[in-house]
């Protein structure tokens, strides 16, 4: 009989979630602690005001996965993923060395340079962390493995996200707390990283295309011509750009539009954090019948996914065999928790010159629907991500 969620004490599984969950909360620690620091003490660089500086972070940071990831996915199928992680874990620790640096001489070109290098980074440990699962975890777990690193991977923004905001906001010694932390997180996952078990290389024999161009122009070409796995891979892409796109957002909507200060900003980071996090542990137990999950077989995208979909007249979705009826839910409430939230801008306040506190926030009943919004539009983001990152885990592991 399996024990729920028995991969945490598998040792094949929990060192790699480990070092996953210690490099996200890096990752996110510096990042809004950077975002924060250039928010609210109007930090500008070359022309760019804060608001476009904080928006283009974001942009900086994605950048690096969109040129080297496919060069990244040949990697990791070349070589052995264990040694792999490692060597990329020592990168983010010298990274790290040159975000302190930065710190410590104020300098924003030397920030920005880390959060691109820190980009570069996690492009390269993405393709291995979701390799290596297929290749150590049996078919019938790939469900759990996926919602329990996705779900950790979240807990970790969110725990980042906060004490990013909170260190950074301490008057006078922010920078230096900061450069303590990064610098502690990175060697935790490294550590973590020298546990994770070996695992073999799918193609020591693949030649490597070194022009990024060149190598993203084959990857999305081949993708074009594999109709088993075109469809999840654009589903996936469509996710990650209207994850990227918002949390990009946050800051300047909180602050500009909903008039709150570092703390609002933190809580709807944190909202969106924990509601992707519980999406993803849902995916695992939402009952939900084969008539009601038919419904979506009207709309383009539903018919497509259940097209390569595996679905079946079980009662539960996601137990010990891969079904996709829960896609299109969540899409379709990413979408309609959006609109929803668009739509609550003119009851929203007018005057924004002194900044809303936290404790004010949650007293204004108009603002409970915009935390409704931000809460649902996150769990919907799990239930789209979790089964559609393992049918293609599935499905592209077959010959």
């Amino acid at each position: 009989m399996n024990r729920p969620l028995s991969l945490i004490f598998n040792r094949k599984f929990w060192p790699l979630c480990c070092t996953q969950f210690f490099g996200a909360f890096n990752d996110n620690f510096f990042k809004n602690a950077l975002i924060i620091l250039i928010a609210f003490q109007s930090m500008s660089l070359g022309g760019f005001h804060p608001e476009q500086l904080v928006a283009l972070c974001g942009g900086i940071f994605i950048f690096p996965f969109f040129l080297f990831s496919a060069i990244a996915g040949q990697i990791a199928d070349k070589y052995e993923k264990a040694r792999l992680i490692f060597y990329v874990k020592i990168l983010e620790f010298f990274i790290m060395v040159l975000a302190v640096w930065g710190f410590i001489m104020g300098s924003l070109p030397i920030l920005l340079s880390v959060l691109f290098l820190m980009g570069l980074q996690s492009a390269l440990f993405s393709p291995l962390k979701y390799s290596y699962i297929p290749q150590q975890v049996s078919s019938d777990k790939l469900v759990e493995a996926n919602a329990l690193l996705q779900s950790s991977t979240f807990l970790a923004i969110l725990i980042g996200t906060i004490f990013g905001g909170i260190v950074m906001a301490i008057p006078e010694q922010g920078t230096w707390y900061v450069s303590i932390g990064v610098m502690g997180l990175s060697v935790i996952g490294l550590l973590f990283s020298v546990c994770i078990p070996k695992a073999s290389s799918l193609d020591s024999k693949l030649s490597i295309q070194y022009n990024p161009f060149t190598a993203t122009w084959n990857l999305i070409h081949y993708i074009f011509t594999q109709k088993n796995i075109r469809l999840p891979i654009l589903g996936l892409a469509w996710f990650w750009f209207y994850g990227a796109a918002l949390l990009s957002l946050i800051p300047g909507y909180g602050k500009k539009v909903l008039g709150g200060n570092e703390q609002v900003v933190t809580f709807l980071l944190t909202l969106f954090s924990i509601g992707i996090g519980l999406g993803c542990i849902a995916c695992k137990i939402i009952p939900i019948g084969s008539n009601f999950s038919a419904i979506f077989r009207f709309f383009p995208f539903g018919r497509g996914v259940f097209k390569f979909g595996t679905f079946k007249h079980d009662r539960y979705i996601s137990r010990h065999q891969l079904k996709l009826g829960l896609v299109p839910i969540g899409a379709l409430g990413l979408s309609v928790f959006l609109f929803d939230l668009f739509f609550q801008f003119p009851n929203l306040t007018d005057s924004h010159q002194n900044l809303v506190m936290f404790k004010d926030f949650i007293k204004t009943p108009g603002n409970f629907r915009v935390i409704f919004d931000f809460s649902m539009m996150a769990f919907s983001g799990g239930l789209f991500f979790v089964p559609l990152m393992t049918f293609l885990q599935t499905t592209s592991s077959k010959p």
